[in-house]
């Protein structure tokens, strides 16, 4: 027994009757777009929540709230840094910012500015003067202006000259000089209390960054016989 197959093909439609299906099927996309808009912009328009039909603990808790807020973002008293308490980030002063950076280890980011910000609250405490003078005193004593370079002479040999530092670049080595000389003190007291300590020495031109700045500037001065070599070595 033999059974056949059948291909029956569909037939064609009309021009008109495939136009008005087009026409059909492009209203019926238009409507629900339009639907989805009026939709988005009534959820919108519509209040978070209205304020005259909450209860007096609601507002009472929108208020302190509120005040806490404020009262962690705000100057604490003179010193030239937010307070870190604060839920929120803010900008810190170019030279606090730089300090964080150079302190920041593995990107722990707070931990830094956390002992920087404790550190000069205690500085302002201590002192009784604003913490931000203080600082930039303390890295104006420490800042180094000279430092030696090896530079290959004739025969293999190594010289070292003494050449000005820049001013960004000196200011780096003197903050790093601050966190060396503030590790160095006793390891029993946290790094804040030994970086304030650093800082105030700093600022009376004492401690061992400010030394370590005086050894430089010695050093440079023993090899001052080298400063002409400096225009020779950039031919």
């Amino acid at each position: 027994i033999t059974s056949r197959v059948w291909l029956v093909r569909p037939m064609a439609l009309s021009p008109a009757v495939s136009h008005a299906r087009m026409l059909a099927r492009f209203s019926r996309r238009q409507r629900k777009s339009t639907e989805k808009l009026e939709e988005a912009a009534t959820r919108i328009a519509a209040p978070v929540f209205d304020p005259a039909k909450l209860s007096a603990e609601v507002h009472e808790e929108y208020r302190l709230r509120e005040q806490r807020l404020r009262s962690s973002s705000t100057v604490m008293g003179a010193l030239p840094f937010y307070a870190p308490t604060s839920s929120f980030r803010r900008p810190l002063p170019p030279l606090q910012e730089r300090m964080v950076k150079l302190l920041m280890r593995d990107g722990k980011r707070s931990v830094a500015e956390r002992t920087i910000c404790h550190a000069l609250q205690a500085v302002g405490q201590q002192t009784g003067h604003p913490p931000g003078t203080i600082l930039a005193l303390a890295i104006e004593n420490v800042t180094p202006l000279l430092e030696l370079r090896s530079l290959h002479a004739s025969g293999g040999q190594s010289v070292r000259v003494p050449v000005p530092v820049a001013q960004r670049r000196g200011e780096g080595m003197g903050i790093k000089a601050l966190f060396e000389a503030a590790q160095k003190r006793s390891k029993g007291q946290p790094m804040r209390t030994k970086l304030a300590a650093e800082i105030i020495d700093a600022s009376k031109k004492l401690g061992g960054a400010v030394k370590k700045r005086e050894e430089m500037h010695k050093d440079a001065e023993r090899n001052k016989v080298n400063a002409h070599l400096r225009v020779v070595s950039r031919r």
